[in-house]
Formats: C-alpha cells, structure tokens, sequence
C-alpha cells in the first residue's frame, strides 16, 4: 500500500472523472456487471 498523497491525488481526480463519465456505476445490475468483468481480467488456472 502506498501512503504517499501525491500518488493517490491523480488517481482520486481521475476517479472522480469517471464517475461523471460512466453512469453504468448507477445501474441497478451494477454489481453483476463488475463481477463480470473480474471474471474477465482473473488468469486463467
């Protein structure tokens, strides 16, 4: 874990922007699509 706020800055303003870009995170089947996509980026055994 990284504790140094000059790296979590950038990447909190870039969270921020995709919050306002993608109202997918507002779905109601939000919690599915992300579980898909996690099984889509997991390696395959």
């Amino acid at each position: 874990m990284v504790d140094d706020p000059a790296v979590w800055a950038p990447i909190h303003r870039i969270a921020g922007t995709l919050d306002k870009a993608l109202p997918e995170l507002f779905a109601p089947d939000y919690d599915q699509r992300l579980e898909a996509a996690r099984q889509r980026l997991r390696p395959e055994d």
